[in-house]
Formats: structure tokens, C-alpha cells, sequence
């Protein structure tokens, strides 16, 4: 990492042992990967990591998005050169793949511990619904509602049941839209920060999944309920 005294103009940055450089300005990217970065000269960045000579990676400004193509059969098509051209958009997200890959698998590995945690929770409440209601089922029974009307029923409730705990969880995600997290890129070994971006599709999904965990834990419970006899559950 790199030793910065301070943030603004006039601070001190230590590149490396007895390198130091003066902070000269700040800038903004609007958000890009830009803002985590450290501009300095070309010769004494390689000076202060031993790469002298040595370029890892250049940045070329076409005119036009079009341009590319042409710019990259002209550039990989000469060995002499042996680079690979690819957009900045491309370069930022094989560096950030890493990354991106380990906040996927943890995110998932949450979502199902909580996703089975609330798939109990459903369960554990829709059994206690079925013991409390077994003289209502059976008059239900008795009166003619079929099995399948009676499974219908509690697996709607077990549904509702779960979906209202993920529209307060959908509610209580929206804030963390304004929440920045920061983390260590691996690859580059540079600060990446980012927020969450809740878009309608997302919570469509978050509330869906709610519902298939109230469909999944009440599967069971439902069943018991379905296959209540009559006649046991007036003797109740």
C-alpha cells in the first residue's frame, strides 16, 4: 500500500522508500474507477517500483466507439508489438472479474442460509397454525372442501406469510442506495468502492423468491392439513 499523509493539495504521498511526491491536485471522474487511482509521472513511477523500461498498459483515446476494430487489426495484427487491444469498459471488468466472483459466491452462500432460516421459520409457524386449526379443517371437511382446497389454502398463506417479510426486507434495502462499501481489488491491488442500485427488477425478484420460500416451507404443513380426517379432527 501506499503512505498518503493526506487526501488534499499540498499532502505527501511515499511511492516507495525515500520517494516521496506532493499531492498538486484532486479530480473527479463522476463515479469511475478513475477516483481510486494515482496520477503521477511516468519515469518516476517506474523508478519508485522497479519497472524501468517497463509499461504495463497504455490508454488511447479514439474518436469514435467505431474506430476500435480497426485499431485492434492494426495493433494485434503487427508482432512486433505483440499487444492486445480491448476497451477500457473490457480492461476494467477482467481486472475487477476476481472481485465481482468472490462478492457473487459470498452474496450467495447469505442468501441461502437466510433463504433456509426463513423456509423453517414458515414451517415451524404453519405447523402451529395446523395444530391450532385442526377442528376448523375438519369443518371445513366436513362441509365438503376437498383436499386440495384445503392444501391450496395453507400453502396461500404460507406464501403471504413469507411475502410479507420480504416486502419489509425490500423496504428496508432501499436506503442502502446511498451506502458506499470499499473494498481491496486482488488484481490490481487498488480500492474499489461501490454502492447497491435496487432497481425495480431486482426488488421484483427479492419478493418472488420470498414467495417460493413460503411455497417451499409450507409444502409440508399443508400436506398435514390436507390429509386431516373428519371425523378425528371434531374428536379434537
Amino acid at each position: 500500500g501506499l503512505d498518503v499523509d493526506s487526501s488534499g493539495v499540498g499532502g505527501e504521498v511515499l511511492l516507495g522508500k525515500n520517494r516521496p511526491v506532493h499531492v498538486v491536485g484532486v479530480f473527479q471522474a463522476p463515479g469511475a474507477s478513475a477516483e481510486s487511482e494515482l496520477w503521477v509521472d511516468l519515469e518516476m513511477a517506474r523508478a519508485a517500483f522497479g519497472r524501468l523500461g517497463l509499461v504495463s498498459s497504455v490508454r488511447v483515446g479514439l474518436q469514435s466507439t467505431a474506430d476500435l476494430a480497426t485499431f485492434r487489426d492494426a495493433v494485434e495484427s503487427d508482432r512486433r508489438l505483440g499487444l492486445k487491444v480491448m476497451s477500457e469498459s473490457a480492461f476494467l471488468e477482467a481486472q475487477a472479474s476476481g472481485l465481482a466472483t468472490f462478492i457473487r459466491v459470498l452474496g450467495t452462500l447469505i442468501s441461502l442460509l437466510f433463504a433456509i432460516a426463513a423456509m423453517l421459520g414458515a414451517a415451524i409457524t404453519m405447523h402451529g397454525a395446523v395444530s391450532a386449526r385442526v377442528r376448523e379443517i375438519g369443518t371445513l371437511r366436513a362441509l365438503g372442501f376437498s383436499r386440495g382446497k384445503i392444501l391450496l389454502g395453507f400453502l396461500v398463506e404460507s406464501c403471504a406469510l413469507t411475502l410479507g417479510g420480504a416486502g419489509i426486507g425490500v423496504l428496508l434495502a432501499l436506503p442502502l442506495k446511498w451506502a458506499e462499501i470499499s473494498m481491496l481489488n486482488q488484481s490490481s491491488w487498488s480500492e474499489v468502492v461501490f454502492g447497491f442500485e435496487p432497481s425495480l427488477g431486482v426488488l421484483a425478484q427479492a419478493l418472488g423468491f420470498g414467495v417460493g420460500m413460503g411455497l417451499i416451507g409450507g409444502i409440508a404443513p399443508a400436506l398435514r392439513a390436507a390429509w386431516v380426517r373428519p371425523l378425528d379432527a371434531l374428536r379434537a
